[in-house]
């Protein structure tokens, strides 16, 4: 979980359902968190789909994007980054649109695992 936003010490998770996708926005309250957070939210942004040719769990961000708990999920999506006061909002989108249902139960039950320094918003 070392590229993981989510994953840095005080962060506290958001997620708002959108049409499309999931919106995450992860802040911290200590300056270095944030600067982590959006690091690591960069990272993100520049990895592109998984490479199923990569074994699993290696953090070289391979296998076949299914799995783990970081809740930016690359399978099937785009992933853009912004820069927030904290943090970084993270947006999810299907590439699909029929699969975006599915992308947010994913987010939600990855989210699970920081449970409770994650929020749920209702939709815009």
């Amino acid at each position: 979980m070392g590229n993981c936003p989510s994953a840095v010490v005080g962060a506290v998770t958001r997620v708002r359902e959108l049409g499309d996708g999931v919106l995450l926005d992860i802040t911290a309250d200590d300056g270095a968190a944030s600067a982590d957070i959006f690091a690591r939210a960069q990272l993100h942004a520049t990895m592109g789909a998984p490479d199923p040719a990569v074994p699993v769990h290696t953090g070289q961000h391979g296998g076949p994007g299914d799995s783990g708990h970081c809740p930016i999920i690359h399978l099937g999506t785009t992933v853009t980054v912004e820069q927030i006061l904290g943090g970084a909002r993270i947006t999810v989108l299907a590439t699909d649109p029929a699969a975006a249902h599915q992308l947010q139960r994913e987010t939600r039950a990855r989210l699970a695992y920081f449970e409770p320094t994650t929020t749920t918003a209702p939709a815009p």
